[in-house]
């Protein structure tokens, strides 16, 4: 009779099924293995399984050592490929296995007979084999013995696979009925004549019923009359919706109160595949529906405030192209609609900017495909002048025809060009220097890390300069601080002459100054970097008088691929810029690896050392600063304050954040620092003996903590354990930019904080110049008004124009405002003029030690 044949890798997967590799002795096999060793009158006797690339030992009887052996060196891999009882007399003698190794027994075994171990599928996947110290030959009684064994050792192969199997079955329905019960959704499985056979713990819940009550009985109980057509026909409704149906709609607590809910309904089907009823996952959505109710009440409200202003409206028929403007749609162009007759759609599509149009076209089609709520698009139109008038475009489709097209829409055109002007300057800004007008140290540093990125991309190299003016103090101190501006505004101009139109240069504060060339060889680099020296050497600041030799100590530093991080170039050009000027003044410090590395090192653990020691010795002092109300009210009652932090120096000179925040963000020591704050400040609410006299107490976060989960759980439990009462005097200060550089930790940062009754304030509003959208994610209680807007606010109009729109943009989201760096009376009158809420600032109150605060004592005269 022929052998099956052999198929290696459906018998690998059959023995991988078994899942029987490597697994502890198991006392069947051992029997069986033994059971052959005594009929057949063996010394040796192995239960086998044969692997991709070895021969494993699941039984053994006999002196067997070995738990496996390769399988091109054992006879079971030539059993297995045979089939059929293998029977070898004498090893020794046979070609075959004569080269062998011997296996561990102390003996060599010279006698083998095996049968193959085969499953169902005729998959052999091992052997059961027996073994002799001579050579000899099996009895037919022994033979056929051997073969029964053999089938047991099989059938018990399979029987443990079976066991495996009826296992997991039982854990995945253990799995499953947890799953049920632990759902948060109401679970329930229903007949097809609507009575109840599954009802899960949150089914009781949610509607007030147990299971006991609900099993066997009508799912109408929980159905309201108005839809009981919902129930109606259960069988009729599947075989309409065979893939199941979602639905939102109602259904009542056994208290007769009707809750909004969704419903997935699904068939429910025997092994045969008949139905037999459905199962019903249904959950609680009174919190969406009063959300959406909410919602739509303040798109109604919004509707009336928009019918109420000055906006341009418009109707469009999508269908027939029928238009409809107000005059002042006309009138934000120049014209009138008498001018512009005969109206159409035509109209906007002849007066709107043609780069526009495209992109207006597709926020459009989202609108009418779903995809969007309402349309919005910010384009631009000609006016009757010939200038480009910028407009913000709203509307939304009102009306759709049968078949579901868009058919009568309705909108708005308001006039946004000053506020497009604002935004450009406010990003101008933002970006560049006031004084000199090139980019500021922010924009040069993200200039800088687009060209790191670009050379860990494709190999460039390019060269930095950072440039430190050699005399500058000389002529503030003798001139004042105005000639000192002008003296940077014209060194600006002379570096602007030795540079190409793709290189940036870059005032980086005081009188330091960067340059970036792009795609620059070190050698290059080095003839520009000499005829700045030169042309500084050549230029003479004259002023009263006096004429001022001024040079440039430059640090020139290569950008490739060698620099791992935007902090750690610039340390190195600062470490040359700082090695030219200790080496004579105007000249030029090409940065190598050793001196900068040297120099780097050092001065970062002396930095971190410094800050690790004040922490560990308790050398941080709270300072306060009142913030003060500007409405009627005045100054006066419960104190707010803002929390100010010194590090105090082992010889007690007192040193303001600017001194060594920088540095501890930098070295990752802002959470601990910030860790320190909060708990201090716990410490001193805890302490007052009557916690009226505080009104609020503002703590600054850096971007590090905001950033840091660990800082964030330690943070919230402090609250916590605090309570409520001293949450409630507490206002968490935020900077926009470490609120908008990780918007999704600090939203939930800030809604768990809220949640304990603690305030956050947003600070620095207006930095980033990208400060209105990120309103809309932010719950905030105060927004603190930049210092730069407010420092200048009487002299500049652009600031006057920027301070007035924070304030009406508080006021659209409800919250209050603060205005920082108040320093003169005029700009306090003027604040109070725009309606500004509070004011901060050195003429309303100097920082003093806040112990002395709490105690009710100033440093200046209230308003």
């Amino acid at each position: 009779m022929p052998l099956p044949t052999l198929n290696e890798s459906e018998r690998l997967r059959a023995l991988r099924e078994l899942d029987i590799l490597d697994s502890a002795p198991e006392r069947e096999f051992d029997a069986l293995a033994q059971a052959a060793a005594a009929v057949c009158d063996v010394p040796v006797a192995l239960v086998t399984l044969v692997d991709a690339h070895r021969v494993w030992l699941k039984a053994r009887v006999g002196p067997v050592q070995l738990c496996e052996l390769p399988r091109g060196q054992s006879v079971c891999n030539h059993t297995i490929e045979q089939g059929g009882l293998l029977e070898v007399e004498d090893t020794a003698a046979d070609e075959r296995f004569a080269r062998l190794p011997p296996l561990n027994t102390g003996k060599g075994l010279r006698f083998y007979a095996g049968l193959p171990l085969e499953l169902d599928g005729g998959e052999r996947v091992g052997v059961l084999c027996v073994l002799d110290e001579r050579p000899r030959r099996l009895s037919a009684t022994q033979r056929e013995v051997l073969h029964h064994l053999a089938t047991a050792v099989s059938r018990a192969l399979k029987g443990r696979r079976a066991l495996l199997s009826e296992r997991a079955l039982r854990e995945q329905a253990w799995h499953a009925q947890a799953l049920l019960q632990s759902s948060l959704d109401a679970i329930v499985a229903l007949r097809l004549d609507g009575t109840v056979m599954h009802w899960n713990e949150a089914a009781t819940r949610l509607f007030g019923h147990a299971a006991a009550d609900m099993l066997g009985q009508p799912i109408a109980r929980i159905v309201p009359a108005d839809r009981a057509g919902e129930q109606a026909d259960l069988a009729a409704l599947l075989r309409e919706h065979p893939a199941g149906q979602q639905y939102e709609t109602q259904r009542l607590h056994r208290d007769g109160q009707p809750i909004a809910v969704s419903v997935s309904l699904a068939p429910l089907r025997d092994p045969q595949g008949v139905l037999v009823g459905a199962t019903k996952i249904i959950r609680d959505i009174r919190a969406q529906a009063r959300a959406a109710q909410e919602l739509q009440d303040e798109r109604r409200r919004l509707a009336w405030i928009i019918e109420a202003t000055a906006a341009g409206t418009w109707e469009w028929n999508v269908q027939t192209g029928q238009t409809r403007f107000n005059e002042r749609w006309a009138g934000i162009l120049g014209r009138t609609l008498d001018e512009l007759a005969p109206i159409s759609i035509q109209t906007w599509l002849d007066h709107a900017h043609p780069e526009d149009l495209q992109r207006s076209a597709a926020l459009l089609q989202r609108h009418f495909d779903g995809e969007t709520e309402t349309y919005d698009c910010e384009a631009r139109m000609r006016h009757r002048d010939g200038h480009w008038v910028w407009v913000l475009v709203r509307g939304r489709v009102m009306t759709r025809t049968a078949d579901g097209l868009p058919q009568w829409m309705f909108g708005t055109h308001v006039d946004i060009t000053s506020l497009h002007r604002l935004n450009e300057e406010l990003r101008h800004r933002a970006a560049h220097d006031a004084l000199t007008g090139l980019p500021n140290r922010t924009e040069f540093e993200t200039r800088l890390q687009r060209l790191l990125h670009r050379c860990a991309g494709d190999g460039t190299r390019h060269a930095l300069m950072y440039l430190d003016l050699d005399q500058f103090k000389l002529v503030n101190d003798a001139c004042g601080h105005a000639a000192g501006d002008r003296l940077l505004q014209q060194v600006a101009r002379l570096l602007s002459g030795s540079m190409r139109s793709r290189d940036t240069l870059a005032r980086l504060g005081g009188d330091e100054f960067g340059l970036l060339l792009e795609h620059c060889d070190e050698a290059h680099a080095q003839r520009v970097a000499q005829q700045i020296c030169q042309r500084m050497d050549d230029f003479r600041f004259s002023c009263e008088e006096q004429r001022f030799r001024i040079g440039a100590s430059i640090g020139l530093v290569p950008v490739d691929a060698r620099w791992g991080s935007l902090a750690a170039v610039m340390q190195a050009a600062d470490t040359s810029c700082y090695a030219a000027k200790e080496a004579g003044r105007n000249r030029v410090h090409r940065w190598h690896d050793s001196d900068a590395a040297l120099r780097a090192r050092q001065g970062e653990m002396q930095l971190a050392t410094r800050l690790e020691q004040a922490l560990d010795e308790d050398r941080f002092v709270l300072y306060a600063q009142r913030i003060e109300p500007l409405g009627e009210a005045g100054p006066g009652g419960a104190l707010h304050a803002e929390l100010l932090l010194r590090l105090l120096e082992r010889d007690g000179t007192v040193v303001a954040p600017g001194g060594f925040l920088p540095a501890a963000e930098r070295f990752q020591l802002a959470p601990r620092i910030d860790r320190w704050v909060l708990t201090r400040t716990l410490a001193l609410l805890r302490a007052l003996p009557d916690l009226s006299v505080v009104d609020m107490l503002c703590v600054n976060l850096s971007g590090q903590s905001v950033g840091d989960r660990a800082f964030q759980g330690d943070a919230l439990a402090a609250l916590e354990a605090a309570g409520p009462l001293l949450c409630r005097r507490l206002c968490l200060e935020i900077t926009e930019t470490a609120a908008v550089t990780n918007i999704a930790e600090a939203s939930a940062f800030i809604a768990q904080a809220r949640a304990l009754g603690l305030r956050i304030a947003l600070d620095d509003f207006g930095a980033g110049a990208s400060s209105f959208g990120y309103l809309k994610s932010l719950q905030i209680d105060l927004l603190k008004i930049d210092g730069q807007f407010v420092r200048n606010l009487v002299d500049d109009p652009l600031d006057d124009a920027a301070v007035r729109c924070f304030q009406q943009v508080a006021r659209v989201v409800g919250v209050q405002t603060v205005a920082e760096f108040v320093d003169s009376p005029a700009v306090l009158q003027r604040l109070q003029e725009i309606g500004v809420d509070h004011a901060q600032g050195y003429l309303l109150h100097k920082p003093q030690p806040v112990a002395q605060v709490l105690q009710g004592g100033t440093s200046a005269p209230a308003l």
